[in-house]
């Protein structure tokens, strides 16, 4: 049993990155390990029922919910997609209206983004969205994330790019990152950031790790250039164990702090 604590009275938040964080790639390990590691989590939720949790992902909010259904993971209060440009209430079944309404302001237009870097390998839709534009470029230098931002900033595109596993490339708009979104949700639960443990994997969860939530787990796993960006900030829980078997680890420490 993984129950630390049974406080009634009180709700505790976890906002998880999906891939590398609390599940393998699939295309790198076989189904036996994903389907250990999505056991593994939601054995822990379903032990602590006053932990809620929400998903945060670079990917699209409907290929988070495919994979949901897939591995039988705890069913979850909102879906922040696309890196935090989506939110997607999922007791309700739908977007929350407000936040794409803010998204439409920012102007941010994915198709004129492909014209612009036409010379950049182009993902598949599937990875892409209206709010996303996704590329991989390996090994891409400081120079090259500067050179395409100066570009955008060209045309009147402002974005946030974010860089990580040494290839992907996702453009969402100016305002959008995944700390920004959390705040929304987390006000919208009526929970204070003192009641939530965040985790993730890689450097488009950075501005999770640097945002003043309770706890940021990382697992042992977790890319090296994120561990060295978030070595020493508060609240951080350094993983003994790879991906799920190590968010468990860290959210036990959390509800035994609180």
């Amino acid at each position: 049993m993984t129950n630390v604590k049974n406080k009634s009275a009180e709700m505790y938040l976890h906002v998880t990155d999906y891939d590398d964080t609390i599940m393998p790639k699939e295309s790198e390990h076989d189904a036996k390990i994903c389907k250990d590691n999505a056991k593994r989590y939601s054995d822990f939720i379903k032990e602590n029922p006053n932990m809620k949790v929400v998903y945060s992902s670079g990917r699209v909010v409907k290929d988070v919910i495919d994979k949901i259904k897939q591995y039988n993971l705890p069913e979850p209060e909102y879906i922040i997609g696309c890196v935090g440009a989506e939110i997607y209430d999922y007791r309700k079944g739908a977007y929350i209206k407000r936040w794409e309404e803010l998204m439409q302001k920012t102007n941010f237009d994915s198709k004129k983004i492909g014209k612009l870097l036409s010379n950049l390998n182009y993902r598949e839709e599937k990875y892409s969205s209206k709010y996303k534009a996704y590329y991989h470029l390996i090994n891409a230098k400081e120079s090259d994330i500067t050179t395409i931002d100066k570009c955008l900033k060209l045309f009147g595109i402002k974005a946030n790019i974010n860089y990580s596993k040494q290839k992907n490339i996702e453009i969402v708009p100016k305002l959008a990152n995944k700390a920004i979104a959390i705040k929304y949700v987390a006000k919208q639960m009526g929970i204070s950031h003192e009641k939530i443990a965040i985790s993730g994997d890689s450097d488009n969860d950075y501005s999770m790790f640097v945002t003043n939530f309770s706890m940021k787990i990382l697992p042992k796993n977790a890319d090296e250039s994120l561990k060295t960006k978030v070595e020493n900030i508060a609240g951080l829980y350094k993983c003994k164990s790879d991906r799920a078997y190590g968010v468990v680890e860290g959210l036990s420490e959390f509800i035994r702090k609180n």
